[in-house]
């Protein structure tokens, strides 16, 4: 394995590990409009960037407008389902579902981008997609899991879709323009997206909340730099497969910190989608 494959690993698994403790903070403040929140957490990232910028650590430079307006416009989207989802159906649930996205990445990465698939990585795909199945997967619900997909579920997958585009327009945007600039015209157009709806549903808030909320902002900015960078290492299908690690951990907070159901389905589904990710470590395709 090279060195910058390992530099891709290691930024996707500590990107994963910042989008877990965010979206437990977002678990908690499920009370708070989901407008809001959205809102925060990109005004956030426009903050950081541009005190970083204005700092001279980095130049904000667009090369590609019409491609970074579809990014922010399709990310944006898929974050605002995100947060909703989590929200409505769980942290454990929103996350086994989002966790769909690398498929349908996959899937745009070979349409879009040309990439190849190689036999290994097609079977550890299909093993951490299955785990996903298994996570969700309710035995003591009669019709099992189509049976108690709701709407908000299907919100979910839409989300989940929309979510994989995006990371197809990610590794498509690295050609031509930085990290920074990526993820500065998400985050820009995101939060032209939900001001209105965000500006209808503006509370009072604790100073805690408020806390909590700039904290949402900060770890999304730092996981998705993260994130954004790790694809400069890696495949689209390599960092998609890597990123499925994501609903083990939320799985694992959503147990510990907020007391959501845990099954022994969800166990193995954990432990199919760790063996799946870690098969793929193994190729050097």
């Amino acid at each position: 394995m090279s060195n910058t494959t390992t530099r891709g690993i290691v930024l996707m698994l500590c990107a994963n590990l910042a989008f877990c403790i965010m979206a437990c903070l977002v678990r908690h403040l499920s009370g708070c409009s989901t407008w809001i929140t959205t809102l925060f957490r990109f005004l956030m990232g426009i903050g950081i960037i541009s005190i970083v910028a204005m700092s001279g650590r980095t130049r904000l430079h667009f090369v590609n407008n019409r491609g970074l307006f579809l990014r922010g416009l399709v990310g944006g989207t898929a974050t605002a389902i995100f947060f909703f989802s989590i929200s409505r159906i769980g942290l454990v649930r929103a996350g086994f579902i989002a966790s769909l996205y690398p498929a349908f990445a996959t899937c745009f990465g070979v349409a879009f981008l040309g990439e190849r698939l190689s036999i290994r990585k097609v079977a550890a795909l299909g093993g951490a997609l299955a785990g996903v199945v298994v996570l969700m997967y309710n035995p003591s619900v009669t019709g099992g899991l189509m049976h108690n997909l709701n709407r908000y579920d299907l919100l979910a997958v839409c989300g989940a879709m929309l979510a994989g585009l995006a990371v197809v327009s990610i590794k498509k945007l690295q050609a031509t323009d930085s990290t920074v600039a990526i993820f500065f015209a998400q985050c820009l157009v995101g939060s032209l997206m939900v001001f209105i709806p965000a500006s209808f549903t503006v509370t009072v808030m604790a100073p805690r909340s408020l806390m909590v909320l700039l904290a949402i902002g900060i770890l999304a900015t730092i996981g998705q730099l993260l994130l954004t960078d790790s694809y400069r290492y890696l495949t689209l299908s390599t960092g998609s497969i890597l990123v499925m690690t994501t609903p083990v951990f939320n799985c694992i907070a959503g147990v510990l910190f907020f007391h959501e159901p845990m099954s022994i389905q969800s166990g193995v589904g954990a432990l199919v989608i760790l063996g799946s990710s870690s098969g793929l470590l193994m190729d050097k395709g």
